[in-house]
């Protein structure tokens, strides 16, 4: 298990290595780009194996050091989707889960 790590383009196809973000060697099984606080700036979602689920909040500067767990470390969630679901202005997560564990709604 390795950190998940943020690359940078220079605009010419070179990237160089940001910053780390999520726990540290993490289980991850797919990340999602959603504005979850809707400040303007692109959030991280982390579906993790064996270890609770992660939003990483950005912090305006690519800085993705304020993480909030969803879900719990007991769901397998191999994928999650971000939509208003309800319309009440705010983003709810559709979780995928695998197991014959029930596919979850947050609002």
């Amino acid at each position: 298990m390795a950190p998940n790590t943020l690359l940078l383009n220079d605009g010419r196809g070179n990237y160089t290595k940001s910053n780390e973000f999520g726990t540290s060697y993490s289980s991850t099984r797919n990340l999602k780009l959603s504005d979850i606080d809707s400040d303007g700036d692109i959030d991280i979602l982390i579906t993790n194996h064996g270890r609770e689920n992660e939003i990483c909040l950005n912090d305006g500067s690519g800085n993705f050091t304020e993480c909030h767990g969803f879900g719990s470390r007991d769901d397998p969630t191999p994928d999650v989707e971000v939509w208003n679901m309800d319309r009440d202005g705010h983003k709810d997560l559709i979780l995928a889960n695998r197991e014959a564990q029930q596919d979850l709604l947050w609002q």
